[in-house]
């Protein structure tokens, strides 16, 4: 009988041999008699490498305990009478990697037991991630339902779940200051601190002198030692009282490729792996969410709280607006517009009531504008306050998110600034009104003078006489002139250098050459002077152009007047000169004694700061530079 068992189980070898389908033959509790190739093909293991029972086992479940293990549940499921003989365990590959096989029981004989294998790595794999998601979700619904609970709290939480989900004793959650190099203990089990008797722990450590607990922040990466008794390079030591650890855990807590905290577990009935490691960084992921989550709903209601204390206390109204809804609106609206704060909270628009008749249309129109075109507004117009009777208000709003048609605004009481303006605005006019009334007097003063002189020109007849006469008359007209111009302007300090030039060159020119055949060419853009600088660089031009109409066009010659002006940083550039006979030879700027060219050269040196440069070329042509008394 048992040589006839004998050869069937031989046969049944040979046709499981080259079957698809992994299979054993197990005589008695635990021996290996045969494994077909499609099994040795799977797991990479050659027939050769595992001749005996024992070097199977050796080689597919290295680790004694899990050995033992599954030759319980094998033996378990082999004498179950009835139903399914299954079990599933892992088998170890030639490449360290495992696969998870489901083992199908069929007894053949009293002695032999076949066994089918089936590979489900990827369908235990799936159902894992499958539970572990379950499971995360579940404990992040009970974290998320702790509604006031403050950020400390969350990690407490964290930590709790962090030793029920991996079996482990005790835990902590450091957070890691990137900054400092530090480590700082955020939160650890209870029973750590009932049975540490550490004098004076520490709560906080040097990243870069700490031991074991660190090196998750400096290899960013789990470090997981389940042997913590033995020697190890990582390890600097405990402290005296130190709770004794068996085995460790630590992973770093990542944010956006940033290790911001270490998670560390302890003393597990058992050993840690690379599940406890994906449960752990999973449910800490979601943790880290939620506390900075709460962490900015926190920043946020402080933030809200300062912004109360700030807006509540400030004289203007400050307002919300979201889709016509107004979310907020301070307390003084009732003291500035004289409007209750439930009317405003009801209807922003409540203050189109109260606006003055005359401003209300112009209000409404730029109000529409400012809608159509998503801008701002920003207008000031009158109130009739109730109590206070007509107010100034200017009212801003900013668009905060267009999306939600979310806005805020501001409302002010400008009626004090808008007084002082008009009050400064009369007062300006005053005074505008009396300089020109001043510079109006001086210049028919000064006219008066002209006149007196032009009436002594009458009775003279010594040529040498009248000629000095007139050139005295011409100064004080040009002096005369500048007054004019500043009565003329509407800014009474300043004179446009362009059309001064124009008009006192045209009259020199009526005077002394009234045939037309004198042109005048002036070029002075965008050039002012005050009095002080106007009156004497007219005097320089009017000495100058004298000259040139004197002397250069004799027997009524055609020609043109030049006059020009630029500004040079601080100071001014003054080109003067005519396209006529020239000076006679021999003639310099710097000796000649006449009375007109002593005047030149005094008001330059002497008031204008300058120079004076006699040019080459045709004609006579001067250039003055001109600085200012206070200009470097």
């Amino acid at each position: 009988m048992r040589d006839r068992d004998e050869d069937d189980i031989g046969r049944m070898m040979g046709m499981l041999n080259d079957h698809p389908v992994p299979h054993m033959i197990i005589k008695g509790d635990a021996e290996v008699v045969f494994a077909n190739t499609a099994l040795y093909s799977l797991l990479g293991h050659s027939p050769q490498e595992v001749s005996t029972s024992d070097e199977f086992y050796l080689k597919v479940f290295p680790n004694d305990e899990y050995h033992e293990r599954v030759t319980r549940r094998f033996n378990m499921a082999r004498q179950r009478s009835g139903g399914k003989k299954i079990f599933q365990a892992k088998m170890a590959c030639n490449d360290g990697s495992s696969r998870q096989m489901r083992f199908m029981i069929m007894p053949m004989n009293d002695e032999h037991t076949l066994v089918a294998l089936l590979d489900v790595t990827r369908e235990r794999s799936r159902m894992d991630l499958i539970n572990r998601e379950r499971h995360r979700q579940r404990l992040l619904l009970e974290l998320s339902e702790i509604n006031d609970a403050t950020q400390s709290e969350v990690f407490d939480f964290g930590l709790h779940k962090v030793l029920e989900v991996t079996g482990a004793q005790f835990g902590y959650i450091f957070l890691h200051d990137e900054g400092e190099g530090l480590l700082r203990l955020l939160s650890y089990s209870t029973n750590t601190h009932d049975e540490c008797n550490v004098m004076n722990a520490p709560m906080e450590f040097k990243v870069g002198t700490s031991g074991l607990w660190a090196e998750p922040v400096r290899q960013q990466m789990p470090i997981i030692i389940n042997d913590y008794h033995q020697t190890h390079p990582l390890k600097r030591g405990l402290p005296t009282g130190h709770v004794p650890i068996h085995n460790h855990m630590g992973i770093p807590l990542m944010d956006r490729g940033k290790v911001v905290g270490v998670i560390g577990a302890a003393n597990k009935d058992g050993y840690f792996n690379k599940r406890d490691v994906r449960n752990v960084q999973l449910l800490m992921d979601g943790v880290w969410k939620i506390a900075k989550r709460r962490e900015a709903e926190d920043a946020l209601q402080e933030s809200e709280l300062r912004f109360r204390d700030i807006v509540e206390n400030i004289n203007e109204v400050v307002y919300l607006v979201s889709k016509g809804d107004v979310l907020y609106i301070n307390p003084v609206v009732e003291d500035l517009l004289g409007l209750g704060h439930e009317t405003m909270m009801d209807d922003v628009d409540a203050i189109y009531g109260i606006i003055h008749p005359d401003d209300k249309k112009r209000v409404q129109r730029a109000n529409e504008m400012s809608k159509d075109q998503s801008k701002q507004f920003d207008q000031e117009f009158r109130i009739i306050h109730p109590e206070k009777g007509e107010r100034w208000v200017r009212v801003r709003t900013f668009i905060i998110d267009s999306d939600l048609a979310r806005s805020a605004g501001v409302i002010e009481d400008v009626t004090d600034r808008r007084l002082m303006e008009e009050e400064l605005r009369n007062s300006l006019e005053e005074k505008t009104t009396l300089l020109q009334e001043v510079h109006h007097r001086v210049r028919n003063n000064l006219q008066l003078v002209n006149s007196l002189i032009a009436l002594q020109l009458t009775r003279e007849e010594t040529k040498e006489v009248r000629s000095a006469l007139q050139d005295a008359e011409n100064r004080i007209m040009t002096m005369a002139s500048v007054h004019e111009s500043l009565y003329r302007s509407k800014n009474v300090a300043n004179v446009d250098a362009d059309d001064h030039f124009h008009r006192l060159v045209s009259g020199l020119v009526d005077t002394f050459r009234p045939d037309d055949k004198v042109s005048v060419r002036v070029v002075a853009p965008d050039i002012v002077m005050d009095l002080s600088l106007s009156i004497p660089v007219s005097l320089v031009v009017n000495e100058l152009v004298t000259n040139s109409l004197k002397y250069a066009f004799p027997k009524g010659d055609k020609g043109t007047i030049d006059v020009s002006m630029v500004q040079e940083g601080h100071g001014y550039r003054l080109w003067v000169g005519d396209d006529g006979v020239g000076l006679p030879d021999g003639f310099s700027p710097t000796s000649s004694n006449t009375l007109g060219m002593r005047l030149v050269r005094t008001i330059i040196t002497r008031q204008l700061g300058g120079t004076l440069k006699l040019l080459d070329g045709q004609g006579t042509k001067w250039e003055i530079t001109i600085f200012p008394p206070g200009d470097d």
